[in-house]
């Protein structure tokens, strides 16, 4: 008989915390003076990244997705390459014609399931949430149904979902869910299953709903066995891109004060002349320096110990050092996303170096996709359900065997690409479904759009006795293939 799970969450009979002894084996296994000390995280993920913690990272995860570029635009190029024109739904069942049914009644319901209206139809929504999952942690989203069943979908930011009770999980001791345990607005059993979640109804958190865990999609990508909420994955390069804004601002300002300064006058006075270029000369505060404005510059009078002089002000900010000290700090917070920084400084790569930087981006959008797949799933398999309740569609014994074509591949070569599929297409490799899906266009829809335009166009050149290949060439017959090098045969001399 298999072993009952472990109850991981009881409410604790005594306070403190219990360290364990740290062996000898290991040099870093006891800390030295000789290195800064390590915080202790020998703890459960609820401990060591508290719910205060956690916001923290959220606040400012969104303000550099706000305000800081290279980040803004990684962020956005990687929920962009994961969805793209790709999710659209492609049914696997035996009923051929209800698949038919199924994909016609989604692509109307795409265009008006979320409840925020225009814009927000299924594939920005599904942009949106590969964005919040990077950036915020995770994607939230609420199941929902207008008054006459219609199925329809309700995005939670992820700042409303939260609690307001403890530090660490607290146990709910009444209502609904009492002897259940909170850690972050997830509500969840004694070994950690989340039953529910609990949204704020304002920002203030003075009111809040419970949302069964059924009718609530919490999606992210787990990093630790047990934590409760997603973690922004710009988590470990937050503190880097804080020096990199320090940097970048206190560079700039010195460069534009420098800027700013047209020429330096040294003469005995330490004062301008006695007739000022248009714009007036400021007060003599000091008694040895004077300021006179020129258009958007200024000129600095200075008194000279000997002798006058005029000097133009000259900086060499930002030197070569200090650009490639920034862009190492840069590289980190790329990695820290999974993204090449050559995507954002692409100048010093070569051909080989590309392609296997654009194959460890592909993982990454690979995960993205494998989220951005259970978001859509669950999504479109509740709406299915609706609308065959609702009399939409007609009842599948296969209703639920759905899957998604994900978009193309990154690439550099689109040439290359394109033969290869096509290539694929003819050893049955892949199918048409997953060629036309890479562009979020359906293989039938499209196919029986060149048979129409086929047809047309033969019948149009017969009754009017034109050429097809004359105003698209080949069309009438096949290229005849070309032999392969050891079979051709040799040419022969003319025996005239």
């Amino acid at each position: 008989m298999a072993s009952k799970p472990v109850q991981l969450q009881k409410k604790s009979k005594k306070g403190g915390t219990t360290f364990t002894a740290s062996g000898k084996q290991f040099a870093a296994s006891e800390q030295t003076s000789r290195a800064k000390a390590m915080p202790r995280i020998d703890s459960d993920a609820k401990r060591t990244l508290t719910q205060y913690g956690w916001r923290e990272l959220l606040s400012l995860s969104r303000y550099i997705y706000s305000n800081f570029g290279p980040v803004r635009g990684a962020i956005n190029q990687m929920a962009n390459y994961a969805v793209g024109w790709g999710f659209q739904p492609v049914y696997y069942g035996r009923n051929e014609s209800w698949g038919e049914l199924m994909q016609e009644a989604l692509e109307q319901h795409d265009k008006i399931c979320d409840v925020r209206g225009e814009p927000y139809d299924f594939r920005t929504s599904l942009i949106l949430d590969m964005v919040s999952i990077i950036r915020d942690g995770d994607a939230n989203f609420v199941l929902t149904e207008t008054q006459d069943g219609y199925p329809m979908f309700q995005s939670i930011p992820a700042h409303r979902v939260g609690s307001r009770v403890a530090t660490f999980s607290e146990q709910i001791e009444e209502g609904k869910y009492k002897g259940f345990f909170i850690n972050n607005g997830v509500i969840s059993n004694e070994v950690g299953r989340s039953v529910a979640f609990r949204v704020y109804e304002d920002a203030d958190g003075e009111s809040y709903t419970d949302v069964e865990a059924k009718d609530f999609g919490q999606i992210y990508r787990p990093e630790l066995s047990d934590q409760p909420r997603g973690i922004p994955w710009l988590a470990p390069a937050i503190n880097d891109i804080k020096d990199i804004w320090d940097i970048r601002n206190f560079t700039k300002t010195g460069i534009k004060g420098v800027a700013s300064r047209i020429m330096l006058e040294h003469n005995e006075s330490g004062q301008a002349p006695a007739s000022p270029l248009e714009g007036g000369v400021s007060p003599d505060m000091s008694g040895t320096t004077q300021l006179e404005r020129l258009d958007e510059g200024t000129i600095l009078y200075a008194r000279a110990g000997s002798g006058a002089k005029i000097e133009v002000p000259n900086d060499n900010r930002p030197s070569e050092n200090s650009q490639q000290f920034s862009f190492e700090i840069l590289r980190g917070c790329f990695e820290a996303l999974g993204w090449p920084i050559e995507f954002y400084n692409p100048e010093a790569l070569g051909g080989a170096n590309i392609r296997l930087r654009v194959a460890q981006a592909e993982r990454t959008i690979e995960t993205l996709q494998m989220l951005a797949g259970k978001i859509a799933t669950r999504k479109r398999l509740y709406a299915i359900a609706k609308l065959m309740k609702l009399g939409v569609l007609p009842w599948d014994d296969d209703w639920w065997k759905i899957q998604h074509q994900t978009p193309r591949s990154i690439t550099v070569d689109n040439g290359r690409d394109t033969k290869a599929d096509l290539e694929a297409l003819k050893v049955g490799a892949t199918t048409y479904y997953e060629l036309y899906g890479q562009f979020g266009q359906d293989a039938k829809t499209e196919l029986s759009k060149a048979i129409e335009f086929r047809a047309w166009f033969e019948k149009e050149c017969a009754e009017k006795g034109v050429d097809p290949d004359k105003v698209i060439p080949n069309q009438s017959k096949a290229p005849a293939q070309a032999a392969e090098p050891d079979t051709q045969p040799t040419p022969q001399p003319d025996e005239t």
